[in-house]
């Protein structure tokens, strides 16, 4: 798998677990501590799929490929606006203010996310891997790009 195919299938990752999160975020009766525990655990894999993604774009602007990449890192912002407040919500451990924020900032972060995601996915696609020049190859695998554990099981 070349990078972007690995980014593309951790997307898919992400996606399952997001469906998850999606039916627990609008269950009438949520259990927090099944939600934190996933919440945690995406929270982990994003933070690592996000370093992934940022150093390969810088990579593809700087040697020309057009990846509008400003969009992507706001967009990275946003994503980490909502997971915040979420974590800060769990991490108060205060079951009330977990549900209010399940309630409110998960519904809006599994939306953007969503988008994002297939925004992305439309970005990777365009890119020509077999095009890709050898110095720009070079860069790409000193980056050192590795499938995550979940996909290499």
């Amino acid at each position: 798998m070349n990078p972007l195919e690995i980014l593309m299938r951790e997307h898919e990752l992400v996606r399952k677990e997001v469906l998850e999160l999606e039916e627990m975020t609008y269950s009438p009766s949520v259990n927090t501590r099944d939600f934190s525990e996933l919440f945690r655990r995406l929270s982990r894999f994003w933070d690592m799929h996000e370093a992934k993604e940022e150093k390969l774009i810088k990579i593809l602007n700087f040697e020309g490929y057009r990846v509008d990449f400003d969009k992507v890192y706001f967009e990275h912002g946003i994503l980490s606006g909502h997971r915040k407040a979420i974590i800060e919500a769990i991490n108060s451990g205060d079951e009330e203010i977990i549900k209010r924020v399940i309630k409110t900032t998960c519904g809006e972060l599994i939306d953007v996310l969503r988008a994002h995601m297939m925004a992305e996915d439309m970005i990777f696609a365009s890119v020509a891997w077999e095009e890709i020049g050898s110095e720009t190859l070079q860069k790409i695998m000193l980056l050192q790009i590795i499938p995550s554990d979940d996909l290499v099981d």
